[in-house]
C-alpha cells in the first residue's frame, strides 16, 4: 500500500511538473484585453505606421503594462534569454518613441513582435 501511494505522489508530481512547462501557450494568452500582448503590438504597429506619437506612447504603455502581467505567468515555461530580448526590445522602443523615430521603431517592434512568437514554440 505504501508503494502505491509513493509511486502515485511521484506521478502526480511528474505530471504537474510536465503541465506547467507546456503551459506558455494557455499562460501567454491574455485573459483580458488589457492582457492581450500581440492586440497591443497590432495598434502600437498602427500608431507608428500613421506617426500618431501620443497614441503610439499611450500604446508603448499598454504593451509594457501587458507585457508585466503575461511575463510573471511563463517564466518557468520559456527560456529566460527570450524574455530578456523582449524587456531589451521594450526599453529600445521606448527610446524610439520618445525621440520619434519611426523607422526605429517599426524595426524594434518587429523584433519584440518575432520574439512574442518565438516563446510559444
Amino acid at each position: 500500500m505504501q508503494k502505491l501511494i509513493y509511486y502515485s505522489i511521484v506521478a502526480v508530481i511528474l505530471a504537474l511538473s510536465i503541465l506547467v512547462m507546456n503551459a506558455d501557450l494557455f499562460l501567454s494568452t491574455g485573459r483580458t484585453e488589457s492582457e492581450n500582448v500581440p492586440l497591443h503590438i497590432s495598434a502600437l504597429k498602427t500608431s507608428l505606421e500613421h506617426a500618431q506619437w501620443e497614441s503610439a506612447q499611450q500604446e508603448y504603455q499598454a504593451l509594457t503594462g501587458a507585457w508585466q502581467i503575461i511575463k510573471p505567468r511563463i517564466q518557468f515555461s520559456v527560456e529566460k534569454n527570450q524574455m530578456d530580448a523582449i524587456d531589451a526590445g521594450l526599453a529600445r522602443l521606448a527610446a524610439y518613441i520618445r525621440w520619434r523615430d519611426r523607422v526605429g521603431a517599426a524595426v524594434e517592434l518587429s523584433e519584440i513582435e518575432a520574439h512574442w512568437h518565438d516563446l510559444r514554440r
